[in-house]
């Protein structure tokens, strides 16, 4: 795996609390490696910083980018796709 493709990103707490495999799914899916979370109590989710070739690779020393992960899913409820977007 490339440590230069790192991204941050946010997961609700209802979500993880609700479907955890699909959130491992999802993880999955991007091939999403973590190496931080933290519990961000005021807006209830978790931040997540990791590394997954679907992010942009990025300069020593520069900020972690952040992304919006959009989940499509089919009528019976399975993942078709992850759209995985840099923000700003």
């Amino acid at each position: 795996m490339n440590t230069t493709n790192i991204g941050k990103f946010d997961v609700s707490m209802d979500l993880i609390e609700r479907e955890p495999r699909r959130i491992a799914e999802i993880f999955s899916l991007i091939e999403f490696c973590p190496v931080r979370a933290e519990c961000m109590l005021v807006r209830r989710t978790v931040e997540y910083v990791g590394y997954s070739p679907r992010f942009d690779p990025v300069e020593p020393h520069m900020m972690t980018p952040e992304y919006t992960l959009t989940i499509k899913q089919s009528k019976y409820g399975n993942i078709e796709l992850v759209e995985v977007r840099r923000n700003g």
